[in-house]
């Protein structure tokens, strides 16, 4: 600032530190409006951080209770394969069997579940 800038505001006639004044509350102003808009951005980041974390635990509740549900049908399944192993006598034809509705199903999917199992 030269000279006459910095003498021109009292040589109108205007208080140079009413002015300093009014640009420091401005300063503050915008001080005090960006502390708080800073807070309610750390509010929304700890609200999303949260929510994510609950949608998290929620999507891992979910899996471990579908991983038990495939367990328990798989038991079921392997009970029932040894419970229609049981019922059909060792080198029995069972072929004449296949005429029965149902059957040739069942035996189908039961092939294909061994073959699955390895």
């Amino acid at each position: 600032m030269t000279t006459t800038e910095h003498t021109a505001p009292a040589a109108a006639g205007a208080n140079p530190l009413k002015s300093a004044a009014e640009r420091i509350a401005l300063v503050r102003a915008e001080l005090d409006r960006l502390r708080a808009e800073t807070q309610r951005l750390q509010a929304d980041v700890e609200r999303l951080t949260r929510e994510r974390d609950e949608a998290i635990d929620r999507g891992a509740q979910a899996l471990e209770r579908q991983d038990q549900n495939y367990r328990a049908r798989l038991a079921t399944a392997e009970r029932l394969a040894e419970a229609v192993h049981g019922l059909i006598p060792e080198g029995w034809d069972t072929g004449a069997m296949d005429h029965m509705p149902g059957i040739a199903d069942a035996r189908a999917a039961l092939a294909a579940w061994e073959a699955s199992r390895g």
